[in-house]
């Protein structure tokens, strides 16, 4: 018999582009480019109207967003310093796409890790990516979540808990939120807004509008 077991970090998950229209109230396919994420754990953040994550496309490693009022892709190729070897993690940053970056040679390791933390400044630019600083070392920490007021920043542990780390003072604070058996955890933006997100979740095939 032949060993058909596949190694969970080999499997890769192709994605379709649909859009939901309030006033349609349905769902339609968008063109899209075929890239796909290494987890279902996959890094991805929403700002400035475009949803991004890190994305895979043949010999490409990169940021992919998606602009929602253009419906266009546009790829971000990592800094010259990031291979895809490295553990990358998105997040937002005053209101710009920012990534967590641990070396490969820690995260193999992986018993106190660093993150060198990057700033996109331009979607679709990769010279536009600047590298702020570097926080850690830290035990049982798996990613940043992202930035609160006064530059305190959400990290989960390995537990799945979240918790505030303060970078002047390296204080954490546990919040006491999430449980080892949550498979993860994210931060969202919230924004108020007065239009009803209300519709069904018919998908609407392209040309049957």
């Amino acid at each position: 018999m032949p060993d058909l077991t596949i190694p969970h970090s080999r499997i890769q998950c192709i994605f379709q582009s649909e859009v939901y229209s309030l006033s349609a109230d349905s769902w339609r396919k968008v063109d899209g480019v075929r890239c796909s994420s290494e987890s279902f754990r996959g890094s991805r953040t929403y700002t400035n109207g475009m949803v991004s994550w890190e994305a895979h496309c043949h010999d490409w490693d990169g940021v992919l967003s998606f602009d929602m009022s253009d419906e266009v892709f546009l790829k971000t190729s990592m800094p010259d310093d990031v291979t895809a070897d490295c553990c990358k993690h998105l997040f937002v940053l005053n209101e710009l796409i920012a990534m967590a970056v641990i070396p490969v040679e820690e995260y193999e390791e992986w018993l106190e890790v660093c993150f060198d933390i990057w700033l996109m400044h331009e979607v679709g630019v990769r010279d536009s990516w600047t590298k702020l600083f570097t926080i850690g070392p830290f035990t049982e920490i798996e990613r940043p979540l992202g930035v609160w007021k006064n530059d305190t920043i959400f990290l989960e542990k390995s537990e799945r808990q979240l918790v505030l780390y303060e970078p002047s003072t390296k204080e954490m604070t546990n919040l006491q939120i999430g449980h080892e058996a949550t498979y993860t955890l994210q931060l969202i933006t919230y924004m108020e807004t007065l239009v009803s997100v209300k519709g069904g979740n018919e998908f609407e095939e392209q040309g049957n509008c």
